[in-house]
């Protein structure tokens, strides 16, 4: 429990000291207009409050990735939770804020058409097919995963609503309807509400954890790592499925 709250400090530090740091390099101007109000056309563009937009953006990043590769990552043992504050403090943080910023002064700009602006055509294509084959292996994780949790909700069994291929068929209709209509049809009304519900999950998880951590087994094996000798308390070591630390932790949890 004193690992969790030193990782809640580190994230907090990082953000309160390091954050402006980041926002100086980026060059930010408070008073730019935005691509929302510039090019406002009531498809894409389309101006929305800081808190919905807060909500949309939490949601997006906090999607069945960020909570499956955690999960399995657990398997690591101390050393999973580590990786997740330093890995969001010095790559994934930084990584996600430059390409906001960086398509935010591209008139919101997609990478590929940012890199054929500041390249060539030939380049642009090759981003677009790289983009294409990660937005499709993406595409399925986020079909199959919600798609798998629906059809095993206890409710569901034994009616059609309890099959895979029904919620398969739903999700893409849903993805399909939010791509071609404009984003204050779907995007802007349901992703606020998805993603308070997941702040309030995530609020109540904590709680229940903290309630519980007196019961729970304590871990120290992260502090004996910096302590003693390595070879005593060996994190390379593998999990209990065999898989090695690394390099597969650092897949596993992409934070960084």
């Amino acid at each position: 429990m004193l690992l969790f709250f030193i990782s809640l400090a580190i994230l907090f530090l990082g953000y309160k000291l390091y954050g402006p740091f980041v926002e100086k390099q980026a060059g930010i101007d408070p008073t730019a207009i935005t691509p929302q109000e510039r090019l406002r056309d009531g498809v894409d563009y389309v101006p929305i409050s800081p808190a919905r937009a807060f909500l949309i953006q939490f949601l997006n990043v906090a999607g069945v990735g960020p909570i499956f590769g955690p999960i399995l990552g657990a398997l690591y043992g101390p050393i999973a939770l580590v990786w997740i504050v330093l890995g969001n403090v010095i790559g994934g943080a930084v990584h996600d804020y430059f390409s906001g910023v960086m398509s935010l002064k591209e008139d919101g700009k997609s990478l590929p058409e940012i890199a054929g602006h500041y390249y060539n055509v030939v380049f642009k294509g090759c981003m677009l097919v790289f983009t294409a084959m990660l937005l499709f292996f993406v595409g399925v994780v986020f079909i199959m995963s919600p798609a798998g949790l629906l059809s095993n909700l206890s409710f569901f069994e034994g009616t059609i609503l309890g099959g895979n291929t029904f919620w398969v068929l739903v999700i893409l209709g849903y993805y399909f309807l939010a791509t071609l209509l404009p984003i204050d049809k779907i995007i802007t009304k349901l992703y606020p509400a998805f993603g308070l519900l997941m702040i309030v999950m995530t609020t109540l998880v904590a709680v229940a954890l903290l309630l519980e951590a007196p019961h729970l087994p304590q871990v120290s094996g992260i502090f004996d790592f910096f302590l003693h000798n390595h070879q005593e308390h060996d994190f390379l070591t593998p999990n209990p499925d065999g898989l090695p630390v690394w390099p597969l932790l650092f897949v596993t949890i992409t934070c960084g």
